[in-house]
Order: C-alpha cells, then sequence, then structure tokens
C-alpha cells in the first residue's frame, strides 16, 4: 500500500509536471488564461496527451480567427470558455484540426457579415465532406470523418462543432438518450446566433431550426447537452454535474416542458425509463435525497422506478397536464408478470417554411468529387486482394498505409497483411505508421507464444489491437518491455499474476468523465487510476501481448481468457453467482419464430435492481429456440410491439434462476390485434392512388396480393434512417415494393448503395404527390389484396417489425 500510494504521487507529480510545461508554452504565446481554463477542466489522460499542436496551436488558431471575425464583440467570456475553446466534442481522440483548418474555413465566411449566414456556409462545407452512415460505438474524430468520408449522427456532429469553433462561432451537443416513439436517439448542435440558441443538424444543410427531426424533437422526453467545464450562467437548467463537465437539460428549448414532482417514502433512486430497443431504457437515473425531487422532461410517458436496498416500486406516469405530483411506494421485491401500453406525444404537423434553401445539386456535386479522392482506384500493381481490401477500407489514409507496405521487406509483408485484416476500417483510416513496424513484430512473437490456440480465437482474441471501445493506439510493444516476466508455461497462472498485478497497482476510479474516451492500455498503466472497465481492457492488452487470447466478458464486469476453454477474471462479487441455461421459445400467434427473434430489436433482458438495466448475454440461435447463459438470478423477458403512431405494447414476463441450472420456456410475443384500436396503425383514410396509371403502374398491381408503398424525400434523414434500418426486413419481403419520389434517379441509388435490391422506383412530381395527400416523409403504405394493413410517416424505426404483420 505503501509503494502504491508513493506511485500515485508520482503520477500526480507527472501530470502537475505537464501541466507547468503546457502552462510555460501558453506563457510564450501570451495564451495562459485560457490554457489554464482548459487544463483545469481536462482529464488526466488528456494532459499527458496535449502536445503544441493539438492543444496550443488550437487556441491560437482560435485567437487568431476570434480577431479577424465580425461577431467578435457579440462572444462574451461564458460562450468563449465553454463553446469555443474546448480541444474536444466528446469521447473522440484529439487532434490538431482546428489549426489545420483554420484558414480554409475563414476563408469560406470572411465576406459573411452575420454568424447565421456563416452557420450556415460552414454546414454546407461539412455536408461536401461527408455523408450519414451508421457506424460502430467508438467515435473518430472530425480528421477520420473527412478522410473516411462518412459517419453518423455524433460524427456528424463532432465535425461540424469543430469547425464552427475553429471560426468561433459558439456551438454545443444536444442529444436525446431515446426517441420514445421509435427506436435508436439522435445527437445534433446548437449554435449561438442572434442572442439566443438554435439548433440544427451536423452536416446537413438547412435552416436554423428546420432540421430533420424538428417535429420529432417536440415528442422526445429529454434533451440534454454536455458542456466542458463547471457552469454558473443564469438560466441555463442544471441537469448533472460531474468533475469536468455540466450537462444542461434543454428539454423546455424544444417542447412545451411537463414538471413532475417524485415523492417516496425514503431516500431511493430513481430512474425515468422509455421503451426503446424491447426495454425500458432510463433516460436518466438519480438520487431523491429525503425521499423527492422535481424534474422538468416532456410530455410522454414513463415507466418510474424507484429501488432502496432490496425493495423497489414503479409507476406508469401518463402526463395529462404541466405540472404533477407522483408518489411511488417502495414495497415490493420482484415486478410480476403483465402486459401495458406506453402512449407516446401526438405526431406534429407543421406548416411553417425555411427562408434558407442550399443549392444540393451543386453540394453533392462537391461531395462526390471529396468522396472520388480519399477513394482508393484499384490498380494493375497489386495483385494481393487482402491488400486491396486493406487499401480501400483506408480511405483517405490509403497513400500512408501503401507507402508503409512497400517499405517493408518479403518476409514482412505477410505479417503486415495478418495484423492489418485484423485491423477495423474505422481505425485503419486514423492508423499512425509510427512505431507500426515494431507492433507488428510483436503481435508475430504474442502468435508465437499461444500455445496452439485455435486459429479462430487467435484470429478474433489475440491478434486484434482494438479490445473495445479505447481509444485506439499500439500498446505491445509497451506492454512487453513491462510484462514479460510474467509469462509461465501455465496459462491459468500467467492471466492471475497479471489480474493481481492490476488489481494491486491501478487504483479504480469511480467517477465518470464526460469528456474522455476510454483509456486504452497505455494511458492506464500511465495514469494508475482507472474505472473498472479500463481496467478490464488492460488486463485484456497484457494477456494479448503474452500470447494469452482474450475479451471482455459480455456485460462489461469482467475479462475472460482462452486456455483450453474461455475462464474469467472479475473484480465484481456478483459474479461469483454459478450459471444458468436459459432456453426460450418465441411464439406468435401460435408459430414458433425463434429463429428470426433479435435480441435488441425484437426482445431483451433486463434486471430490475437500483434501475433496470439490459444484459448483453451470449446467445445460441438453435432455430426453435435461443439458449441464453446468466447468473443464477432473477431477470425479465420483455418484448414489445408499436403501431403507426409509435406507442408501444410491451410485455414483461419474470424468469427465476436462482434454483435452476437449466429452464425452458415459452414466450408469447404475438401481435395485440385485440387491443389495437381504429388508427392506430392506419393514419389515414385509404382511397387508393388516382392518376397511377400515369406512371405505367396498373391498378390491379396494388389491389392485388402484398404491396408497399413507399414515398420519399431523400432531402430528410428520416426517410434515409427509416430505409436502413428495414433493409433485411424489405429485401425479406414476400410481395410488391414500389417506391416513390421526386428523384427516381436519386433514389435508384441509395436503394442501391444501401444494400435493397427489392422494388420497383419511380419519379413523382410534386403535384402528384400533393393529390395524393403525401405530405410527411417517409409515408409507407402497406396493402394486402388493397386492404390497408398498416400507413406510418415520418422516422420509424421500427418499420421492420410492422412488416412483419400477416
Amino acid at each position: 500500500m505503501k509503494f502504491f500510494l508513493i506511485f500515485i504521487i508520482f503520477i500526480d507529480f507527472n501530470i502537475n509536471h505537464k501541466k507547468k510545461e503546457l502552462l510555460k508554452l501558453a506563457e510564450k504565446e501570451n495564451l495562459r488564461e485560457w490554457a489554464e481554463f482548459v487544463l483545469k477542466y481536462s482529464s488526466h489522460s488528456d494532459i499527458l496527451n496535449f502536445n503544441y499542436e493539438n492543444f496550443i496551436l488550437h487556441l491560437k488558431a482560435i485567437r487568431e480567427n476570434l480577431e479577424r471575425v465580425p461577431w467578435k464583440d457579440k462572444i462574451n467570456d461564458y460562450l468563449l470558455y465553454h463553446y469555443i475553446l474546448p480541444p474536444r466534442v466528446s469521447q473522440e481522440p484529439l487532434e490538431n484540426f482546428t489549426w489545420i483548418y483554420k484558414d480554409t474555413l475563414y476563408n469560406l465566411i470572411k465576406d459573411l457579415k452575420d454568424m447565421k449566414s456563416a452557420i450556415l456556409k460552414i454546414n454546407e462545407w461539412c455536408f461536401t465532406k461527408m455523408e450519414y452512415k451508421p457506424t460502430v460505438r467508438w467515435d473518430q474524430n472530425a480528421t477520420a470523418t473527412i478522410k473516411r468520408g462518412f459517419g453518423r449522427c455524433e460524427e456528424m456532429v463532432i465535425l461540424f462543432m469543430k469547425a464552427l469553433r475553429t471560426v468561433c462561432i459558439p456551438v454545443r451537443e444536444a442529444y436525446t438518450p431515446w426517441w420514445p416513439f421509435t427506436e435508436s436517439n439522435h445527437a445534433w448542435c446548437e449554435v449561438w446566433a442572434d442572442g439566443k440558441w438554435h439548433f440544427i443538424g451536423g452536416a446537413e444543410p438547412t435552416d436554423l431550426n428546420f432540421a430533420w427531426f424538428r417535429n420529432s424533437v417536440k415528442r422526445a422526453g429529454l434533451i440534454l447537452s454536455p458542456v466542458f467545464g463547471e457552469v454558473k450562467q443564469k438560466g441555463e437548467l442544471i441537469h448533472k454535474k460531474g468533475k469536468n463537465y455540466t450537462i444542461l437539460n434543454v428539454t423546455r428549448n424544444y417542447t412545451e416542458p411537463y414538471r413532475v414532482y417524485v415523492k417516496t417514502d425514503k431516500d431511493a433512486i430513481v430512474s425515468f425509463c422509455i421503451y426503446n430497443y424491447s426495454g425500458f431504457v432510463p433516460l436518466f437515473v438519480d438520487t431523491l435525497k429525503r425521499g423527492e425531487r422535481l424534474y422538468t422532461i416532456g410530455k410522454t410517458d414513463y415507466f418510474v422506478y424507484v429501488s432502496k436496498d432490496s425493495l423497489s416500486g414503479y409507476k406508469i406516469l401518463r402526463p395529462k397536464s404541466d405540472f404533477d405530483t407522483v408518489i411511488i411506494k417502495i414495497d415490493k421485491k420482484e415486478l410480476n408478470d403483465t402486459s401495458l401500453w406506453i402512449y407516446v406525444k401526438e405526431p406534429v404537423q407543421d406548416t411553417q417554411k425555411p427562408l434558407y434553401k442550399p443549392n444540393m445539386d451543386s453540394l453533392k456535386s462537391l461531395q462526390k468529387k471529396h468522396f472520388e479522392e480519399i477513394s482508393f482506384k484499384s490498380s494493375s500493381k497489386i495483385k494481393d486482394k487482402r491488400l486491396l481490401k486493406i487499401l480501400q477500407n483506408s480511405k483517405g489514409n490509403k497513400d500512408k498505409i501503401l507507402k508503409f507496405y512497400e517499405s517493408l521487406i518479403d518476409r514482412e509483408k505477410e505479417d503486415f497483411l495478418v495484423f492489418f485484416e485484423n485491423i477495423h476500417p474505422k481505425d485503419l483510416v486514423m492508423m499512425d505508421t509510427l512505431n507500426l513496424r515494431k507492433e507488428i513484430k510483436l503481435i508475430k512473437k504474442s502468435i508465437e507464444l499461444s500455445k496452439n490456440s485455435p486459429d479462430s480465437i487467435i484470429r478474433d482474441y489475440l491478434i486484434p489491437e482494438r479490445i473495445l471501445f479505447e481509444e485506439f493506439g499500439f500498446y505491445r510493444v509497451y506492454l512487453f518491455d513491462k510484462f514479460q516476466k510474467f509469462i509461465s508455461q501455465n496459462t491459468s497462472e500467467t492471466a492471475k499474476k497479471v489480474f493481481e498485478w492490476v488489481k494491486n497497482n491501478i487504483k479504480e476510479e469511480k467517477q465518470r468523465e464526460f469528456f474522455k474516451p476510454l483509456l486504452n492500455p497505455v494511458y492506464t498503466c500511465e495514469i494508475r487510476k482507472a474505472r473498472n472497465i479500463e481496467r478490464y481492457i488492460l488486463i485484456c492488452g497484457i494477456l494479448r501481448t503474452l500470447g494469452i487470447p482474450s475479451k471482455i466478458k459480455w456485460n462489461y464486469k469482467g475479462v475472460l481468457y482462452w486456455d483450453n476453454d474461455w475462464k474469467e477474471l472479475t473484480f465484481e462479487k456478483e459474479n461469483l453467482l454459478e450459471k444458468s441455461l436459459l432456453m426460450v421459445k418465441f411464439l406468435r400467434d401460435g408459430k414458433n419464430i425463434s429463429k428470426d427473434f433479435k435480441y435488441f430489436e425484437n426482445y431483451s433482458i433486463l434486471s430490475f435492481k437500483e434501475y433496470p438495466e439490459r444484459k448483453e448475454p451470449d446467445i445460441i440461435n438453435r432455430d426453435t429456440l435461443q439458449i441464453i447463459e446468466l447468473d443464477k438470478d432473477i431477470y425479465y423477458l420483455l418484448s414489445g410491439f408499436r403501431n403507426a403512431k409509435g406507442d408501444a405494447f410491451v410485455r414483461i414476463k419474470k424468469v427465476d434462476l436462482r434454483k435452476k441450472d437449466t429452464l425452458k420456456i415459452s414466450f408469447d410475443v404475438s401481435i395485440p390485434y385485440k387491443d389495437l384500436e381504429a388508427g392506430q396503425l392506419v393514419i389515414r383514410k385509404y382511397r387508393g392512388f388516382k392518376g397511377i396509371e400515369s406512371l405505367g403502374i396498373k391498378e390491379e398491381e396494388i389491389e392485388r396480393g402484398k404491396v408497399l408503398l413507399i414515398f420519399l424525400d431523400l432531402k430528410s434523414e428520416e426517410s434515409k434512417s427509416t430505409l436502413i434500418n428495414a433493409k433485411d426486413a424489405l429485401n425479406k419481403f414476400k410481395g410488391k415494393i414500389f417506391f416513390f419520389g421526386e428523384n427516381g434517379k436519386e433514389i435508384s441509388e441509395f436503394l442501391e448503395k444501401s444494400g435493397i435490391k427489392k422494388g420497383k422506383v419511380y419519379s413523382v412530381e410534386e403535384k402528384l404527390l400533393k393529390k395524393w395527400r403525401i405530405k410527411k416523409f417517409p409515408s409507407i403504405l402497406y396493402l394486402n389484396n388493397n386492404k390497408p394493413i398498416f400507413w406510418v410517416e415520418g422516422l420509424t424505426l421500427h418499420l421492420k417489425d410492422l412488416i412483419s404483420i400477416e
């Protein structure tokens, strides 16, 4: 313990020393005050990672542009310090984007006189550099997004915010943790102009407050905005304060707020949950001090759960007014089997029109040119298909990767290919070749040490450099030097030595820092203080370095390593529970649908302890049933069905595994036809489509059999996201599909790019769409022998479930 305390003091000394070095550099540039603020609220890993390029030049670029933008006098200290100076937006890797793009972006807006015009111009530029595509969980930075040419909504936000801050426009992220009316969530930007905050989608050219989610956000339950540092500004509603951040509740900026006063008979933990991805997921979790607190949220139904020790209570909260007081008793040990409706706010009809209309044809032309520039063009010189695929995935980083490959001698090239085949494309784009040759040699050494583990285990759990969602970085050279002394003939003995070293030398950090990615193994080793998930990542990194395949356990509460079978290491006492096998048969209208019933999409397993927590178990699908390994405990199976509006009919089934080694059950997930009222599946009366023959479609084509008619506007992300999420269901649909929109060619290109292979596309003039009363997109009608089964409009990420209706 004495040694450990001495080491922690040594680490603190290193961090303080690094701060002094950075402040000394900032002093020379007359940037000390700004630097002090950023360092005060930066994580230890960022402080160790800051250098002249990503810290001093970042601040220097902001000062340079602040002196030359015409809105300098409109930026007060609150806006400057919290919404312009911070070097990072979220959990993306640090970068020197601001300095690299300071002149490029300034030249774009230098002739514009107001902030609004600059915001719209910068958003157009971001659009030409990327497009929306779903990506894996960890964030890429703005530079990576430009090099890759696409990203998810969080990464669109990161690029747009970095670009705006470069030209000194205050901007902050806003997000809803979960949509109440459909699956998934969303993030966007709030920008400061004309003395107030406005919303806009990143890399989505629209007018202020006219983003595609303009109406969807009015139905949200909670909208939050994470801010760097401690916010003391009057008028801001603070949701939560952390070590280096403040989370603001900005719900009232978007929708009429609902204020609810929650009371219990004792201190308790409370969670406001909505139904999303087949489970009750918390929008937030809070501690009720003295058993009461006032909350400001949006008007939608909530599953409000409270817990204290081993008891709990819940209430279905259905807002009917602007204010309620809710009393919840904490007197239950378990939940009973039940089914219930969770209702959402009615869709909002909006007739306002934006003043700004971007030239999308011109912007798409520039976007296409950028995509061509970052793409690898096939070369007859490259005959190895593996290398070709690596270069194609490397996008804007292709030249650096190819140059490194060509510098290798022949016997090193195969090692290169083995390593790079197991690197995720997202990491390839930002891969640095510094020290890469040494890292590849260490990976070869790790394979040699692996003691005849199966090839598939080596490929998936030894070679890959990435372990989970941590900040990517090479670690084997660093770790081998420190831990090679732990290598022994007995794999489990080596693994336990590594585990004990991490347990005794890396202090557990219980506080979460918002503006920080998960630490990679090297940073955890250097800082000597980390959250348990980061300690597990370090253990995996050391084990892989020493030739032992390993992975993070499904619930992130342990490490599994390979020693002729998977064995577990964990700091968690609860994981010492024995295991049970749960075998579930899913039935719909008497038919076994287990083969196609998917976790998250169709059902989930939750525990209800302090708050509802969705489990992420390993699942074996045996066609007629699913086999799930869980600790011996009480769980709840949840499955739901959404109607056209997004209301969810939720079933809850208790599963008690405390005294069972194996339990086989059936779960009825039939669509609740008897509970569906008129209008819950078909939002409007179907009167046919007069004039459809002008498109070359005979009336009998849509009047016979199963038919999907899908009306799209690809200028809106609602249309794109709805179809992308339903791709598999559309391709498997046993009927005819017709796609309609003003630009049939654009729709065809989008469908091909998205992997949607089924359906015919038709260009339709605006006047015909108006005649058919198609005003909101996407608009999707399912007919079975000319009888409407459902008709939905707007963002519908549960479309695949609706398509399953007979």
